[in-house]
């Protein structure tokens, strides 16, 4: 009797978060795949003979795709319901994983890229407001899991990149990463229900109602708390996205570190990323600015000590507390945005707003990589650390002001 009572209380339990955990892992499928880039930037260099700012550019139009698509996305999940167009988001980005196996080019590979990001665009989009919906005493908490498992991929791809590299060829890491997707993506769609947002259809929807939703979305638009948290979720995201696409070169170029070492480094810079459990738990309780003020402290702080530390066993711990404050920031991050959003247009209104955040991010490997062909690497991560400045001021003022 205590088995069979034990047992259906696992079954509760798992059917009361399979939502969950079906995301999270495709989330992890999603941060696999672009990830497997940075860690081929230097195949690249060598195979298809480009620079840094051309892999740079790569990297940079895979997130203006993404970014772009954002609002589509979440237009469309919105409509239609949010389990379904993460499962159709997943066969699209599953199969553009499997097509780089065609990638004889660095033209065809630069275009696959864009096609990985403008499929991916509306995952995490569309995650938030699920997440936000079923589970809203626990927003922060159960965004922190679909962080931390969705980092993991981070994690696992350089490592598979190495070993198929020296294997049976790089361009697995992405075949390999899109067939799970496409497993992923049927699973999604047959376990989770999917329930539109909208009750309107378009038919029934009057040129009166459309405008409303323009105004409503304007409205949201004006809150002043809003847009500096904007502001400061763009600051992050360049910083983020600068650190992530050239953190190995960074380590092995400017630091001395061997490339094997720098590998597994960035693949522990994401593993620290379990920090999200305990700072969305936290949010969730004491509320979101302060801790995000304190994540953006430590972000400032590791920057500015990899500029000038020396020394493996420094740079290493160093990585790992960068790693750690700048995971720790983004269930804080989202978490706070859905205390802003209405739910019936959260979809479009969080495309909007992680659109303008994706297009200053996906300029930030550009930057980055120019300013290292044109000055090193330490002046290109001292951009870096201007961003997670500002961000930091921008998050510790609304912290005192915004409540």
């Amino acid at each position: 009797m205590l088995e069979r009572r034990t047992a259906e209380r696992v079954r509760t339990l798992y059917d009361e978060y399979e939502p969950l955990v079906l995301i999270s892992i495709l989330w992890f499928l999603v941060q696999f795949l672009r990830f497997a880039f940075p860690p081929l930037f230097g195949t690249f260099q060598t195979e298809y003979d480009v620079s840094n700012t051309e892999t740079g550019l790569l990297f940079t139009s895979l997130m203006m795709a993404y970014a772009v698509m954002q609002f589509p996305a979440g237009l469309i999940s919105d409509r239609i319901g949010r389990s379904r167009s993460i499962a159709l988001g997943a066969v699209l980005f599953g199969g553009v994983g499997v097509a780089i196996l065609l990638a004889q080019s660095f033209v065809l590979l630069f275009g696959l890229a864009v096609l990985m990001g403008a499929t991916t665009a509306g995952h995490k989009t569309i995650s938030i407001n699920m997440v936000s919906n079923r589970y809203p005493d626990r927003t922060g908490w159960c965004l922190g899991i679909l962080d931390t498992v969705g980092q993991f991929g981070g994690v696992v791809a350089p490592l598979a990149a190495v070993a198929f590299l020296s294997s049976i060829g790089w361009q697995w890491t992405f075949a390999v990463g899109g067939l799970f997707c496409l497993l992923l993506a049927g699973i999604s769609e047959t376990r989770v229900r999917t329930i539109p947002v909208s009750s309107r259809t378009r038919e029934d929807e009057s040129e009166d109602e459309a405008e409303n939703v323009r105004r409503r979305y304007l409205t949201l638009l004006s809150d002043w708390r809003l847009l500096v948290f904007i502001v400061v979720t763009m600051a992050f995201t360049f910083a983020w996205n600068g650190v992530s696409a050239f953190l190995p070169l960074y380590l092995t170029a400017q630091k001395g570190i061997s490339t094997q070492l720098s590998s597994v480094l960035y693949s522990a810079f994401f593993v620290v990323s379990l920090s999200q459990l305990i700072t969305g738990k936290v949010s969730d309780s004491i509320g979101q600015l302060w801790v995000g003020f304190g994540t953006f402290t430590g972000m400032v702080a590791t920057v500015a000590g990899l500029l000038f530390a020396e020394g493996v066993l420094v740079v290493s711990a160093l990585t790992l507390l960068l790693g750690t404050t700048f995971h720790s920031f983004r269930p804080v991050r989202d978490s706070y945005l859905m205390t802003l959003i209405p739910n019936d247009i959260g979809g479009g209104s969080l495309g909007i707003i992680r659109t303008g955040m994706i297009v200053v991010g996906a300029t930030s490997p550009a930057v980055v990589g120019f300013v290292a062909d044109a000055s090193g690497f330490r002046a290109a991560f001292g951009v870096v650390f201007v961003a997670v400045s500002l961000g930091g001021l921008l998050t510790g003022t609304l912290a005192v002001l915004g409540r």
